[in-house]
This record gives C-alpha cells, sequence and structure tokens, in this order.
C-alpha cells in the first residue's frame, strides 16, 4: 500500500459545536450542510458532481489526490488511512 495523503484540519471547538448544535435541530440542518461546505472550502474543495454530500465530496478528493478511483464506499486503502488518523476521523464524523 502507496502512502495515503490526507487532507483535513482540526476543528476548533466553537465548529464542532456548532456543528452540534445545527444537527440537533431539525429546523437547522440547512445551516448544517452550509457549515460543513465552509469547512471543505477551508481546504480547497468544492462539489463536483451535482447531488454531492459534503462526505462524498471530500471522499472524491482523497481519491483524485492518490490517484484512486471514487468508489462507495471509499477506497479500502483511504479508509485505512483514515482509520488511524484521530483527527481526521473527527473531520469525517463532522462531514458525514
Amino acid at each position: 500500500m502507496a502512502e495515503i495523503k490526507l487532507v483535513w484540519f482540526e476543528m476548533t471547538q466553537k465548529e464542532v459545536m456548532d456543528g452540534l448544535v445545527a444537527e440537533s435541530f431539525p429546523d437547522t440542518k440547512d445551516r448544517l450542510a452550509e457549515l460543513k461546505w465552509k469547512a471543505l472550502e477551508k481546504i480547497g474543495i468544492t462539489p463536483k458532481q451535482f447531488g454531492d454530500t459534503p462526505l462524498k465530496a471530500w471522499i472524491r478528493h482523497l481519491s483524485e489526490i492518490n490517484g484512486l478511483e471514487y468508489t462507495t464506499p471509499c477506497h479500502p486503502d483511504i479508509a485505512s488511512a483514515i482509520q488511524w488518523n484521530v483527527g481526521c476521523q473527527r473531520f469525517l464524523w463532522f462531514l458525514s
């Protein structure tokens, strides 16, 4: 397995709390999606496919930068790399 490049950032407590609040109330789902897309914009990721969710857009980007085919579920090498990086796991949790 080649070394997998991961692109993410350590989220601030405020970003995490804003996400939790938006997740908790049904009338704030649009706000939650907005927070997720803003997080991806921080690392230069924008939706490439109509209907992409933030999580799919992130996994698609990881696949592209690692020269791997985008699949659902994600490529096993990407999944393994994420699994071994706690900060990246938190980022995935936020996007999901």
